[in-house]
């Protein structure tokens, strides 16, 4: 994400979007302004299939479980 007004980036492999966001559409993860999930799930319905939509959705409501990581249970 950058201001409307910044420059223009020219790197391979890298396509630039540009695009108005609200106030609310936007947070900072470790001081880096980035979109919320929200949002970054809204512009993903472009590109992605249904169910690739369904699994990143999914992703973004989960609460992670505490503890050492994996699967399981028991």
């Amino acid at each position: 994400m950058r201001p409307e007004d910044a420059a223009h980036l020219n790197r391979p492999h890298v396509i630039v979007h540009r695009m108005k966001l609200y106030s609310d559409e936007v947070t900072t993860v470790d001081g880096i302004p980035v979109t919320t999930p929200e949002r970054t799930w809204l512009d993903m319905a472009e590109m992605l299939t249904l169910d690739g939509l369904v699994v990143m959705g999914d992703s973004c409501v989960r609460v992670p479980r505490g503890g050492g990581g994996g699967g399981g249970g028991g």
